[in-house]
């Protein structure tokens, strides 16, 4: 099947938005601001030519969400991205993607390492209607299909996707373990930044 044909049909869009009230995870939600540090094992793809797509669907027909990636790294070698719609920046410097179009992405071709990082924030105002939706791939070089097969119940191989619900909503956050065309699996971690401690005596006091 062609990943990206397929995830930009509206019967896709349609089933991905009907599966948050199936698949979401309490601990997982934020009702003003969604940070996560996102860490890939692409030992399995290791050496292979691949493609990052990095998506931003506008569901609510508003210019209201930014989702911004920095801290991206990689040990492969990075070429130079493709973007469209809201999308600016080139990887390994932060990149922004606004929701100014319906589909807003960025395609980062890159030479895939053992392991491959980045954080995302990203805003949640949510207009009503569907909600805006980001989403994660990881591709093969011409940026067709998806190297990794997952459970997304879309059919689109998504290896995660956030939807900007609230407030006074809640954001719905995905992740799905699946295998590399090859049978390997590529594990998937999101975690939230741990807030610093601080030191003893460093502490505030009231007057």
């Amino acid at each position: 099947m062609n990943r990206k044909l397929y995830r930009h049909s509206p019967l896709a869009l349609v089933a991905a938005v009907v599966s948050i009230g199936l698949l979401s995870s309490p601990a997982l939600r934020d009702a003003a601001a969604v940070t996560l540090n996102v860490a890939i094992d692409t030992s399995a793809l290791n050496g292979t030519a691949a493609q990052l797509a990095f998506d931003f669907i506008d569901g609510d027909a508003a210019v209201n969400n930014t989702v911004s990636i920095s801290g991206f790294l990689s040990p492969g070698a990075v070429g130079s991205p493709f973007t469209s719609g809201g999308a600016t920046g080139t990887l390994p410097a932060p990149v922004t993607v606004t929701d100014t179009d319906f589909l807003n992405e960025l395609l980062q071709p890159v030479t895939l390492g053992a392991s491959l990082s980045f954080a995302l924030d990203a805003t949640t105002n949510f207009a009503g209607g569907l909600p805006d939706a980001f989403s994660f791939f990881i591709l093969n070089s011409a940026g067709t299909d998806s190297l990794v097969i997952t459970t997304d119940p879309t059919g689109s191989n998504a290896l995660f996707r956030i939807d900007l619900v609230g407030p006074p909503g809640d954001i719905e956050r995905f992740e799905f373990s699946g295998e590399t065309v090859a049978g390997a699996p590529v594990p998937v971690s999101l975690s939230a930044p741990v807030a610093a401690i601080p030191e003893p005596g460093t502490e505030l006091k009231s007057a």
